[in-house]
């Protein structure tokens, strides 16, 4: 892995159900371990006997309070994929997530309280293609966190913000921070088991 000095945000990249969300909850213990202090939100999913997510929990990275962000299988009455249009019945394979519109606020008011109370690391996970594609979801507090990581970086300065996202949005997501202030690290299956800790490691 690279060196993370001089960079103020740190993309975690990663295809479905390699373990991003794992990693930033193990990352956030081992950085609360060493002293350091972490906020922001976690997504958790619940998956099928074929591996797609079928809900995924929010939650409090500060106070572990959870509560339910998306569904494929019930109707949350908040924003889905634009043009289709959820329902029990579809045929989409795997149906679209229902989100809820509470959970999304919920949310964005944790990552504004963790701005302003500006800790060693923030996290976002995660981004996707309703925030990069449909300006919907966590967008404008996205937005706040890409200020919060702030200009260039000193020499011995580390990032403050991490994100997770799917490699397919990663290079998009990074050009939205300023330049050559984002570090994508890519999570795989080779490296999954010993990442947290040597992120762990440059940040701490």
């Amino acid at each position: 892995m690279h060196s993370l000095r001089g960079k103020r945000a740190l993309i975690l990249s990663g295809e479905r159900g390699l373990g991003k969300t794992s990693l930033a909850l193990e990352l956030a213990s081992l950085l609360r371990a060493a002293g350091r202090s972490v906020g922001g939100v976690a997504s958790p999913s619940e998956r099928g006997g074929d591996g797609i997510p079928t809900e995924v929990s929010l939650v409090d990275l500060r106070s572990g309070e959870s509560r339910l962000l998306a569904s494929r299988s019930r109707d949350l009455g908040g924003p889905s994929m634009p043009g289709r249009r959820w329902s029990p019945d579809s045929l989409a394979e795997p149906p679209p997530f229902s989100f809820s519109r509470e959970a999304l606020a919920w949310g964005a008011e944790i990552l504004r309280r963790e701005i302003e109370a500006a800790p060693d690391l923030i996290v976002l996970d995660e981004v996707g293609p309703l925030e990069i594609k449909w300006d919907s979801g966590f967008r404008e507090v996205l937005d706040g966190l890409i200020g919060a990581a702030g200009g260039p970086g000193g020499p011995r300065e580390v990032p403050r913000v991490l994100v997770t996202t799917r490699p397919s949005l990663a290079a998009v997501l990074a050009a939205r921070f300023a330049a050559g202030t984002a570090a994508v690290v890519e999570l795989t299956e080779e490296n999954r088991g010993s990442l947290a800790e040597k992120i762990a490691k440059r940040l701490a």
